[in-house]
């Protein structure tokens, strides 16, 4: 049976059937939170202890220092947070952070981002804290050249890859402030803007263009000319296996992956469409880049004719063989495709460009005749007409016709017909 009760002011102190005593009183929160209990209680083993805790309790009330347990359970976990939060690195958070975005990523897109990762991010960043690293930090990383370590044990900068290598830095970063893992992510615009610059001032870099009709035209039929002797020669464009591909991409804007990856029964000449489901990638088959990248498209009637004529030209193969194989049969491989492109353009005297310069062609020519925006976009697929346009590029013929049109709109606006300008010299 319990002992009497002992009631101040501030709470009662009672002694329990085992001999101890409990303070208790009402808890000041009750009601606040739904997790706080009515009465906040303590046992000791002596009756003074009791009145002590008591008396201690009112007073932290009085001085509005006062915790509920319950509170001082949150800030005991809070601080523990903010602990490993301090304490915590940065290859920690950034490899959880890695594994979680690849769950949405093709397997493509997370083998390249991996390999940023590997050889750019994490030998840089790997040991530190995350909470240690300042704007300072991220300066000099950049001041540096965010560079990695060939195989020759030699630090080298890519300016391309040192960009994706700062938006991978900057996309963790982001994702730790939003989780509240830093306070805030050390960044400013103009971090961006200096890799940006790098990359264009590059020399390295492989000028962006869209091929003209004669370019194409010689690829895929080479020239005549005279040599030292005065001898007629013919200096040959693509190998046979590549001309009909590259022209197809320059008319249809495919990705090569796309390209390469086409079967026969992707193929319906009554309605002169083609399916788009696939693509290689690799060294492996994989679903188109996004999703809006699966599609049916149509070929001009002259188009699919040279498409009849080639794949009755190949060896039969059933359905599933490849409209555009490689040397032995099986799918054209990237690189050694490009390195025909590269002794092509080097024979016929042309500037060299990359295969996605043909898709970059498909979409100028049909901008520039024209076509609207929003067909020109179903037509890529790209996701935002912004993307599209950054695809646009004039060559050279196209910024003469353009001059020549700005220069008769000009002179258009007056009733003389004056072709020649008034200088310094005419006065």
């Amino acid at each position: 049976m319990a002992g009497k009760v002992r009631k101040n002011s501030f709470g009662n102190v009672d002694k329990r059937p085992s001999g101890n005593y409990r303070a208790r009183y009402a808890n000041p929160r009750y009601g606040l939170d739904d997790s706080e209990p009515q009465y906040i209680s303590r046992t000791f083993t002596h009756k003074t202890s009791a009145h002590d805790w008591l008396h201690q309790q009112k007073a932290d009330i009085d001085r509005n220092v006062w915790l509920s347990p319950l509170q001082a359970q949150q800030r005991l976990e809070q601080e523990r947070r903010e602990r490993e939060s301090s304490e915590r690195s940065f290859a920690s958070y950034a490899t959880q952070w890695l594994e979680f975005k690849k769950t949405d990523w093709k397997n493509s897109t997370s083998a390249r981002y991996e390999c940023v990762f590997r050889d750019y991010v994490l030998p840089y960043w790997g040991k530190r804290t995350i909470r240690g690293i300042t704007k300072a930090d991220v300066r000099t990383w950049i001041a540096k050249g965010i560079s990695k370590t060939d195989k020759d044990g030699k630090q080298v900068t890519y300016p391309n890859s040192a960009k994706k290598a700062y938006e991978m830095f900057r996309g963790i970063m982001l994702a730790a402030e939003s989780d509240e893992v830093i306070d805030r992510a050390p960044l400013t615009p103009d971090m961006i803007k200096v890799l940006i610059k790098n990359e264009r001032e590059s020399p390295n870099r492989r000028s962006q263009r869209a091929l003209t009709g004669e370019e194409l035209h010689l690829l895929a039929y080479g020239k005549d000319t005279i040599n030292q002797d005065g001898e007629k020669v013919h200096i040959k464009g693509l190998p046979p296996q590549y001309a009909l591909f590259t022209l197809f991409m320059a008319v249809t804007g495919l990705r090569i992956g796309e390209a390469v990856a086409l079967r026969r029964s992707d193929f319906n000449f009554k309605t002169n469409t083609f399916k788009v489901s696939r693509q290689y990638t690799r060294n492996q088959i994989d679903t188109p880049k996004t999703k809006t990248s699966a599609r049916t498209m149509q070929m001009a009637d002259e188009l699919a004719e040279m498409m009849k004529q080639h794949l009755a030209a190949l060896p039969m193969t059933g359905k599933d063989g490849l409209v555009f194989p490689g040397k032995n049969g099986g799918f054209i491989v990237s690189n050694s495709y490009i390195e025909s492109l590269d002794y092509a353009t080097k024979r016929l005297g042309l500037e060299k460009f990359r295969p996605h310069d043909l898709r970059r062609t498909a979409i100028t020519n049909l901008l520039q005749q024209g076509v609207s925006l929003k067909d020109v976009q179903d037509f890529s697929r790209h996701e935002t007409p912004s993307l599209v346009l950054r695809y646009a590029q004039a060559n050279t013929a196209q910024h003469k016709a353009t001059a020549t049109i700005a220069f008769q709109a000009a002179l258009a606006t007056t009733d003389s017909n004056v072709t020649q300008l008034p200088t310094a010299a005419n006065n």
